[in-house]
C-alpha cells in the first residue's frame, strides 16, 4: 500500500513484498546477455515483468534501456542478467522473475576489489532492478548467489540510486539477515516526490504561502498580457517530433546549452531523446505538458509513466522569460493535472537532493541510497566492514585540516594569500 501523503518520507512501490519464506522447490535459471541482438530476444518477457515489478523503474524498461545501450553502452560494456523461474506446473515454460543491468569493474574507492554494479548513464536516475512481486526474495537470493559463484563472480554488489524504502529495500534487508550478509549504506539522501492531496487548492495552500500563490497568479497575468497564453498536453502522434524539437531548442538556448549538457549538444544524446519520447508516446507512457505563448512553447515538461506512477524526466523553459517563471507555472499546471488524473498515484521528481524549486513545490520525499553488499567472496566482507571506519577517518582528517585553517593567525594568513 502507498503511504499517506502526510508522511514525512515516503516511497512509491506498488505493494509490500509478500511475507513468506523462500520456496525450496522453486528453481531459477540465470541468463547473461551482452549484445543488443541478444537483448531483443527477451523483450516480450521483459516488458511483462516491468508491468509487474515491485518497484516501477522506467529507466530499466526495455524501450528506455535499448536506446541507452546504443547511445552509452559502448565504453562501459554492460552485461544484462535475466533470471527466469521454471514453472513447475507447466514443464518447459519459464516466467521472467528479475532483470539486472550491470557493469563489472575492478576497484571500489581505491580498494582492489571486484565489483558488480547496476549500470547507469547520465539519464538513468533510479537503481531498482525489476523484480516480480511474488518471487522477489527468491529471485534476489538467486542473483546474489550468482554474483558470488557465476562466471562474472565479484566480491561486492553495488546498488547506486537504490530506493531506501518499500518492497525492494525490504527484500534486501531480509536477504542480508537470512544469509548473514554484510551490507553498507555508503550514502543516502531524499528527493522530492509528488503525492496528491484533496485537490489542487489544498496542495498549493500547503506548498506555497499566500504571497507566493498570489505572485504566481500575477506572473501568469503578466505573460497573458504578452500574447495568448495556454497550457497544452501532447495528444497527437503527428505532434511528437515537433514537441521534441521544440524541447531541444528551449534546452539548448539556456544554461545547459552553454555548458554543453543539452540533448542537442551531442548527436547520440539527441537521438536517444527522440527515440525514447517517440517510443513512450506509442506505448502510452509519455505525459508531455507545455506552456505556450501565441502558439510558441515557452516551457515544456516530459514525464514518463511506469506502473501506477510516473517520473518527471526533464523540463525546459525559455530563459529569456525567466522573470515570469514559466517553468514554475508549468510545474503548478503539472500538479493540477495530477490531481485531476488520480490513476497516476505518485510522481518521482528525479531531481537532485535539495533542489531549490522542486523541493519547495513538491511536498513529499523518497529515500535514495547507495548500497554495497558483500557476496561472501574475499575480500568483500572485509571491505564492507572497513568502509564505515574509512569514512570516519576521512571526516576526521577533513575536520582537522579545516580546524588548522581556522587557527592560522591573521598576519600569517595574510602572508600566505600574498604568496609570501
Amino acid at each position: 500500500m502507498m503511504p499517506t501523503p502526510e508522511s514525512a518520507v515516503v516511497s512509491p512501490p506498488r505493494e509490500r513484498a509478500a511475507a513468506h519464506p523462500p520456496s525450496a522447490g522453486r528453481r531459477f535459471e540465470v541468463v547473461v546477455v551482452r549484445t543488443e541482438e541478444e537483448l531483443l530476444r527477451h523483450v516480450d518477457a521483459w516488458d511483462e515483468l516491468a508491468r509487474q515489478s515491485i518497484e516501477p523503474n522506467v529507466f530499466f524498461e526495455s524501450w528506455f534501456m535499448l536506446p541507452a545501450v546504443r547511445a552509452f553502452g559502448t565504453e562501459q560494456k554492460p552485461l544484462f542478467v535475466f533470471i527466469y523461474e521454471n514453472q513447475t506446473k507447466k514443464p518447459g515454460q519459464q516466467l521472467l522473475a528479475g532483470f539486472f543491468p550491470l557493469v563489472r569493474t575492478r576497484g571500489y574507492k581505491g580498494l582492489p576489489v571486484s565489483v558488480l554494479s547496476l549500470w547507469h548513464h547520465a539519464y538513468s536516475v533510479l537503481g531498482a532492478p525489476l523484480l516480480r512481486l511474488e518471487t522477489a526474495r527468491d529471485c534476489l537470493a538467486t542473483f546474489l548467489d550468482w554474483a558470488a559463484t557465476g562466471a562474472e563472480a565479484a566480491s561486492l554488489v553495488h546498488l547506486p540510486l537504490c530506493p531506501g524504502e518499500g518492497a525492494l529495500n525490504q527484500a534486501l534487508v531480509e536477504n542480508c539477515h537470512a544469509q548473514a550478509r554484510l551490507s553498507h549504506v555508503n550514502e543516502a539522501h531524499t528527493r522530492a516526490l509528488f503525492l496528491p492531496r484533496k485537490d489542487t487548492a489544498a496542495y498549493r495552500a500547503l506548498a506555497l504561502s499566500g504571497h507566493h500563490n498570489r505572485e504566481m497568479r500575477r506572473q501568469e497575468r503578466c505573460l497573458a498580457k504578452l500574447g495568448r497564453l495556454e497550457y497544452r498536453l501532447l495528444e497527437q502522434a503527428d505532434d511528437v517530433p515537433l514537441w521534441t524539437r521544440e524541447f531541444e531548442r528551449l534546452e539548448a538556448a539556456g544554461w545547459k546549452g552553454m555548458e554543453g549538457t543539452a540533448f542537442a549538444c551531442r548527436g547520440t544524446d539527441q537521438l536517444f531523446l527522440r527515440t525514447i519520447v517517440a517510443d513512450a508516446f506509442a506505448r502510452g507512457q509519455l505525459l508531455m505538458l507545455g506552456l505556450f505563448l501565441d502558439g510558441r512553447p515557452i516551457a515544456l515538461k516530459c514525464n514518463l509513466r511506469a506502473g501506477d506512477g510516473a517520473f518527471a524526466f526533464k523540463i525546459a523553459y525559455d530563459e529569456a522569460l525567466a522573470k515570469h517563471s514559466p517553468g514554475v507555472l508549468l510545474e503548478l499546471f503539472n500538479i493540477d493535472y495530477l490531481h485531476q488524473h488520480r490513476e497516476i498515484r505518485w510522481m518521482d521528481s528525479c531531481a537532485v537532493a535539495g533542489h531549490p524549486m522542486i523541493d519547495r513545490l513538491w511536498l513529499d520525499r523518497r529515500v535514495i541510497q547507495d548500497v554495497l553488499l558483500s557476496t561472501g567472496r574475499r575480500p568483500g566482507d572485509a571491505v564492507v566492514a572497513l568502509l564505515p571506519v574509512l569514512r570516519w577517518l576521512k571526516r576526521k582528517l577533513a575536520f582537522r585540516r579545516s580546524s588548522a585553517c581556522w587557527n592560522v593567525a591573521p598576519e600569517e594568513s595574510h602572508g600566505k594569500e600574498n604568496g609570501s
